[in-house]
């Protein structure tokens, strides 16, 4: 039913070993035992059956030599070719007198049994004997040993065997198929069924154990349906907030555009017109601020809905940086902050989404600028090689507040913040860093941070000098 993954892994500890070896083991004492009981009377039993053959073959004989002379060879050549139990001599010689028969062939080593013939067939003294020569006692001991051992083993080895075959079929087996299982189910497959057919307590096991994955599987589809719902009110969530989005930015730049037309027609040498001038000021700036609050929950709400386009354009390093750096400069100074741009000449042109990077990296300066206050602000371009195709790093570096490792690990997290030491609370939506981060995964790159409190931030962003061209681009511009 299943593979046998634990003997061969580590068969020490298998529950087969466990158990058929000291079966086996106890079966070997027992055949030991039984072998020792038996071996105690071998040789004296032997003695006894030899000197029990030789009377009966002696008086055989002498029966033979009286009444049947002419059968006496053949009488001979049968007693030395008959075995009996293991008992057997292989030379006998009579002797009447001077009259001798040798049956047989008799061994250096060999042991003899003599035996008297009747005295009528040796009138007037004469010598009349039988003697049997058989191999000595110990061979025989030893052979009838291992006769024995053999006889004795051979059940008790088939009874082990049968044994261990029936305990692998009836408890090893079923319990390696439950590890089986138990493996695929961990390895995330719950559509694996046992399929019992015995009705013993590892039957009962398998059920509950298909009555478990049952669950198991109703839980997960349960689970499945649930996701599901949940991605698809996350779809119409961002869907309802880029559609909101859009909604709000078109009155919000008429306020903007309104307040600065307005702004460009009082006389600023009035001093009323010069009231509602910072009045218009603030309209202006409050409605900008909303405005790049709603940019970023429009982006985001883009990206997660899956329709965040990506615009491959070719344009120059030094040109980009140039407008990135003046856009930056009234935020440097807010803070009372010194910026410093290191880009040359010697990087080159950029294939890529020109609109993206800019908005990555000014947000990074924001930042840099936001949570800096009369320090420094560096922004360095370089150009590399990995893989075989060239790189831009963009690395944005201050001496500011700096972050610890704990709001390090969440900072690229939707909605996350750190706070402002100096206004003592949160500042912006924690929605930069994260779109930054999205942005820079699209085109192929990433961003990452370096930063110690204290001591100051580096955020670097590494993107390919070409959009590589497995990434879709929904819009090229040359």
């Amino acid at each position: 039913m299943f593979a046998e993954p634990d003997w061969q892994e580590n068969w020490v500890s298998s529950i087969a070993v466990k158990i058929m070896g000291p079966l086996l083991w106890g079966l070997v004492f027992v055949g030991i035992a039984i072998s020792t009981f038996i071996y105690g009377d071998v040789g004296k039993n032997l003695t006894e059956h030899l000197n029990e053959q030789a009377d009966r073959y002696a008086y055989a004989i002498a029966r033979t030599l009286v009444y049947d002379k002419d059968n006496l060879e053949s009488l001979g050549q049968t007693i030395v070719s008959t075995h009996y139990e293991g008992i057997y001599f292989n030379h006998i010689r009579i002797q009447i007198g001077k009259l001798v028969w040798n049956f047989g062939h008799n061994e250096v080593d060999s042991e003899s049994l003599a035996r008297p013939l009747v005295s009528s067939l040796a009138p007037g003294n004469k010598i009349a004997k039988v003697i049997f020569y058989h191999p000595p006692v110990s061979a025989l001991v030893k052979k009838e040993r291992t006769r024995l051992l053999i006889a004795a083993g051979t059940p008790l080895i088939l009874f082990g065997i049968a044994l261990a075959f029936l305990i692998q079929r009836i408890i090893i087996r079923p319990i390696q198929g439950l590890v089986m299982a138990t493996r695929k189910i961990s390895a995330g497959d719950i559509s694996l069924r046992m399929n019992p057919t015995r009705q013993d307590e590892f039957g009962h096991l398998e059920r509950f154990f298909d009555e478990m994955l049952d669950q198991l599987q109703e839980q997960k589809e349960q689970l499945q349906s649930a996701l599901e719902s949940a991605q698809a009110a996350d779809r119409t969530k961002s869907q309802f907030l880029a559609n909101m989005s859009h909604e709000l930015r078109t009155p919000l730049n008429a306020i903007i555009g309104y307040s600065e037309l307005i702004m460009e027609t009082l006389d600023e040498d009035k001093e009323k017109e010069l009231e509602h001038l910072n009045d218009l000021e603030s309209i202006r700036s409050a409605g900008q601020y909303l405005l790049s609050l709603i940019n970023d929950i429009l982006d985001i709400a883009k990206i997660e809905a899956g329709k965040m386009e990506i615009y491959k354009s070719q344009f120059t390093l030094i040109d980009m940086i140039d407008d990135v750096a003046a856009t930056a400069m009234p935020m440097m100074l807010r803070n009372n902050n010194h910026a410093e741009i290191e880009c040359p000449e010697t990087v080159g042109d950029m294939e890529s989404d020109e609109l993206r990077i800019r908005q990555v990296i000014i947000n990074l300066m924001s930042n840099a600028a936001k949570f800096t206050h009369d320090g420094n602000v560096k922004l360095l371009v370089e150009r590399y090689s990995m893989n075989g195709s060239d790189w831009i790093r963009f690395s944005v570096e201050d001496d500011g507040i700096g972050i610890s490792d704990t709001n390090s690990n969440r900072l690229f997290n939707e909605f996350a913040q750190i706070e402002d030491h100096i206004k003592g609370k949160p500042n912006g939506t924690g929605l930069g860093l994260a779109i930054s981060r999205k942005f820079c995964n699209l085109m192929g790159g990433d961003i990452r941070l370096e930063s110690a409190p204290g001591v100051g931030s580096t955020f670097i962003v590494d993107l390919p000098a070409n959009l590589p061209s497995q990434i879709e681009v929904t819009k090229t511009a040359l």
